[in-house]
């Protein structure tokens, strides 16, 4: 699993399919971050991987494409085997400039390190690829791709504020983040938790795994310019267990989740630096993966 200077260990959003495409190659290497999962401590090393993604031109928004990724390592070569983290080879994380557009998606592998997926952009404007993988026997990488989308003028670029309200609903389940500002600090590890209940407001204790985990976890920082730096994406520190409503009202109240809580979620992280952090918690209940965006200042 991968950290960029944290402790966690993986998340979803669909992709839409279109026809395939003639196949172009991109060999320009990209940034590397420093990943990290729960359970696990491993850093990217300096002999990072390279990433080709094409096409990078005539992208227009509303129009699906299908996309080639070309993984290689630093010696410009393909690389073929890679580690299955969290039930897939290779994850890949969609966002937009102004991090109000979010997709996590699965390319499908064809061999000698070329992955293949169909993407369609909702608006025109910026935006930035994340290719979160581990080169089976090598350390987690994380390369990006920045790509620009004509099409409609998009809307002014949204100025992100922290959340005034950590609670948000998304049909049949709502998400409390539990999350005590005053106690995070730069550089130490903190516990993001997140409280589901249902919708009598009883604790969603029947929460599914997804890809392998009971939620997952993607944090970007707010840059002028994403990189994989900006980057981290955690598992949770273990799986929900029974404990009573009492204990997790409680630690609501003092915005420290037990993390044996029913219906609570946690993960260890680090936030590295000071500044506005967007995360997306991912959940799976009745078949279907819920999404909740918050956005937090360290």
């Amino acid at each position: 699993m991968h950290r960029w200077f944290v402790v966690c260990s993986v998340a979803t959003l669909l992709a839409l399919a279109a026809p395939a495409q003639t196949h172009e190659e991109a060999h320009s290497p990209q940034k590397t971050g420093t990943p990290m999962h729960s359970g696990g401590h491993h850093r990217a090393q300096k002999s990072a991987a390279q990433l080709g993604i094409t096409p990078t031109v005539n992208l227009r928004a509303g129009q699906p494409k299908t996309f080639t990724l070309q993984v290689r390592n630093a010696d410009g070569k393909p690389i073929g085997d890679f580690a299955t983290v969290h039930e897939k080879l290779l994850h890949l994380i969609v966002v937009d400039s102004d991090l109000g557009y979010y997709n996590h998606a699965h390319p499908t592998y064809l061999g000698n390190g070329r992955f293949e997926i169909a993407l369609d952009f909702p608006r025109g404007g910026k935006y930035v690829l994340f290719a979160d993988f581990v080169p089976k026997g090598g350390a987690p990488q994380v390369q990006t791709q920045e790509l620009r989308v004509s099409g409609a003028t998009p809307p002014p670029t949204t100025t992100l504020k922290p959340d005034t309200s950590l609670t948000k609903t998304q049909e049949d389940l709502t998400a409390t983040l539990l999350w005590d500002a005053g106690a995070v600090r730069p550089g130490r590890e903190v516990t993001v938790a997140f409280a589901l209940k249902d919708s009598e407001g009883k604790p969603a204790a029947d929460l599914q795994p997804y890809l392998g985990a009971m939620g997952h976890l993607v944090v970007l920082k707010q840059s002028k310019t994403l990189q994989a730096a900006s980057y981290l994406h955690a598992h949770p520190e273990s799986a929900p267990a029974e404990q009573s409503e009492a204990a997790m009202a409680a630690a609501h109240a003092g915005h420290n989740a037990p993390k044996s809580a029913p219906g609570v979620v946690s993960f260890a992280t680090t936030f590295p630096e000071p500044g506005l952090y967007k995360l997306w918690g991912e959940f799976k209940r009745n078949g279907q993966v819920h999404t909740f965006d918050f956005v937090v200042a360290i």
